[in-house]
């Protein structure tokens, strides 16, 4: 059986689970919104190496054992924390530190929970979420590959300055796309690659440190996926459309970009392992 962590506004994962279900592989979907329907048992470390991790869902009981793959997709294992009020500690600032190390506690937890993932066919671990985009653009630099220049800065100054040296820039995220649904009133906030402006940074002076890079102009964009050293890049042709043009996750539903098979330069192929491999070196 399959073990799927996800989130409910998850479009690839109901894909997933469509064709899933079409050729009959039976699987488990925990989203990381289901917490009240989902609880961590227990973990049992035993004295012969052996190790059970069990779980209840929606009244279900499971062992990690019971899972021949694991696919994170954005999801976690769900750990519930304890509301303040149950501390009742009278003192805020004691609260505040026994729920710090309440978190701690946790993440230990956590962290080896998903360390016995690697004893199963896992897809993206959450160990590995935490991504450092500016160590990866390093490591792309040194074996080999064109990065942008880039910048980060909290000043406008600076940035007007880089403006004025590379003529076009964009501005992303430093960690991961930001995401908010507010299912109650249905409302979704995000966060895309943007082109920013002179008259945007004219208008403050100083902000949060963001990242900045020298805009390059795309003739196509790539996305790839690569499992075990097989590649699966496509190319998205979103230049011409005013919504994707900057970021292809803009989706325009209504004139989808066109999805075309790619086929990646050997030399290439052998960087971007390159980059993985030193990523966990």
């Amino acid at each position: 059986m399959l073990l799927i962590l996800s989130e409910h506004t998850d479009s690839v994962s109901d894909t997933v689970c469509g064709w899933l279900n079409h050729i009959q592989i039976p699987f488990l979907r925990i989203n990381k919104d289901d917490s009240k329907s989902y609880l961590l048992r227990k973990v049992l470390i035993k004295n012969n190496g052996e190790i059970d991790i069990l779980f209840s869902f929606k009244n279900v009981q499971y062992s990690l054992d019971n899972f021949s793959d694991i696919w994170c997709r954005r999801g976690r294992i769900l750990i519930p924390m304890p509301d303040e009020k149950q501390i009742n500690s009278g003192d805020k600032i004691l609260t505040s530190k026994v729920m710090n190390h309440l978190n701690q506690e946790k993440q230990v937890l956590l962290n080896f929970i998903y360390a016995q993932f690697k004893r199963k066919v896992c897809v993206s671990n959450p160990l590995e979420y935490n991504l450092n985009k500016l160590v990866v653009l390093q490591k792309a630099q040194k074996i080999g590959l064109k990065i942008p220049d880039t910048l980060i800065t909290n000043t406008a100054q600076d940035a007007l300055a880089f403006l004025s040296s590379s003529k076009s820039i964009i501005t992303k995220n430093i960690f991961d796309q930001l995401f908010i649904y507010d299912a109650k009133n249905k409302i979704q906030i995000g966060q895309i690659t943007e082109r920013i402006t002179k008259k945007e940074l004219m208008n403050r002076k100083h902000f949060f440190h963001s990242l900045f890079q020298k805009e390059v102009i795309k003739k196509y964009e790539l996305r790839i996926f690569f499992w075990k050293d097989v590649f699966f890049p496509v190319a998205i042709f979103s230049q011409k459309n005013i919504k994707t043009e900057m970021d292809f996750r803009n989706y325009d539903n209504d004139a989808p970009n066109r999805l075309v098979a790619y086929t990646l330069p050997k030399g290439i192929k052998k960087k971007t392992i390159q980059i993985d491999e030193e990523r966990f070196a």
